[in-house]
């Protein structure tokens, strides 16, 4: 079988040239359109780290200083109470849960603090620097790295620091206590942020993003105090009550308005943070789906495309198989006869575009936002080409090859 599956491919080298430079090509563009899927699908299956169902957002703006409840003797001192105040009777309504503060510090927030820090003498890469009230950790339900929440909260309520865990991995060993500082090029000007009380599993974003370092310290009185000229800034993240969700905005508006008018403050909006649009990041998500249809739709066209050569190629034979059914040949050992050479001219393609994706790796050509270089995404990409290119060449074989090995070799071989 061997010789005979050998001499077969020699014998119609001519074609087979043209089909291995195909095949090449095919595969190459192939693994580079599974290339393009992997990375974002891989994101967006991880974990979120976070949980925003059945959570709103409130912020507060300030009054005008012409409209008749402006109280200019308030100081901006009293601007935390305030916000307490506030937090307080969002608590008692009858349809709220729990209420949390933070400040660049939600999740899906179109707006962060970035900054580098220092752990002791050893400097760190930028991370995101959230800021939260131990309320608010637990309302999104971050979790602790070990499955402890409730150190989360301890930590904030200790004043202690919040690390993810990526951020811990670059600390190194026992970065529990560890001393955090804010990154400034002359020693003598950093300051202490606060010291390390809990790890955090890393957070992302959206679906579409990946995980990015982050740090949470305890909002305080003086960061609300500071607050003065955009109290939009701070987020009163609220969450209902099981079954209280329906037209909960509609009743928190209402019924609450006037009661959070204090401090020269009023309620400005509650939005839900599940619903499009809130965040900018949606519309990101919303073209890469559209990314997504487009590479999907290429996808297809390549599988077409290889499926018509075989199938085209099979059909172009007929007159061939029924000439060897009639010299005494099996219709299931033409089949593998011919299972086996589209195979080994396909493999013998494969190994080239195997070589030309070592270079390409090798010069990081491939995009590394989501994912690295590495074997795993080499490997998969490699196996998902070759797997769904080989299963493409068998049924375009086996397809119209079933029915010609069904027809008597006297019908077939009349043409010949």
């Amino acid at each position: 079988m061997k010789n005979q599956l050998l001499k077969t491919v020699w014998n119609e080298r001519r074609s087979n040239i043209a089909l291995f430079i195909e095949l090449f090509l095919i595969s190459l563009f192939l693994w580079y359109v599974v290339d393009i899927i992997y990375p974002p699908l891989k994101t967006y299956l991880k974990p979120l780290g976070y949980n925003i169902e059945h959570v709103y957002v409130a912020t507060l703006s300030n009054i005008p200083s012409t409209d008749p409840l402006y109280d200019p003797e308030i100081s901006p001192d009293d601007r935390a109470d305030d916000f307490y105040t506030v937090v307080e009777r969002i608590k008692k309504h009858p349809d709220v849960a729990e209420v949390g503060l933070s400040h660049h510090g939600r999740p899906e927030s179109n707006s962060w603090y970035s900054m580098g820090v220092w752990a002791d003498t050893l400097e760190l890469r930028n991370i995101k620097w959230r800021v939260m009230s131990p309320e608010a950790v637990r309302l999104y339900q971050l979790e602790e790295e070990q499955g402890d929440n409730e150190q989360l909260y301890r930590a904030l309520e200790r004043g202690e620091l919040i690390i993810s865990a990526s951020l811990a991995k670059e600390i190194g060993a026992a970065p529990i206590g560890t001393e955090i500082y804010n990154d400034s090029p002359d020693a003598d000007d950093r300051h202490l942020m606060g010291s390390v009380g809990a790890i955090a599993k890393d957070v992302r974003d959206t679906r579409f993003t990946n995980y990015v370092p982050f740090m949470i310290t305890p909002i305080t009185r003086e960061e609300l105090n500071s607050m003065v000229g955009y109290v939009g800034g701070v987020e009163i993240n609220v969450k209902p009550r099981s079954g209280r969700e329906k037209g909960f905005e509609e009743h928190f508006s209402k019924e609450l308005k006037e009661q959070l008018k204090l401090g020269n403050m009023e309620l400005n909006k509650i939005q839900s943070l599940q619903q499009a649009g809130i965040y900018q990041g949606r519309m990101f998500e919303r073209q890469m789906l559209m990314n997504s249809l487009l590479v999907l739709f290429l996808l297809v066209n390549i599988l077409l495309g290889i499926s018509g050569v075989f199938w085209y190629r099979t059909q172009k034979r007929k007159n061939q198989m029924g000439l060897r059914v009639a010299l005494g040949d099996t219709p299931k050992g033409v089949l593998k006869l011919y299972f086996k050479e589209g195979i080994l001219i396909f493999s013998l393609a494969f190994l080239l575009t195997i070589a030309v994706f070592v270079g390409l790796f090798k010069y990081e050509i491939p995009n590394t936002d989501l994912e690295p270089l590495d074997a795993s995404r080499f490997i998969i990409g490699m196996l998902i080409t070759y797997l769904l290119t080989a299963t493409v060449i068998i049924l375009s074989i086996w397809l119209p090859a079933r029915h010609i090995l069904k027809i008597p070799p006297a019908d077939t071989l009349k043409e010949e």
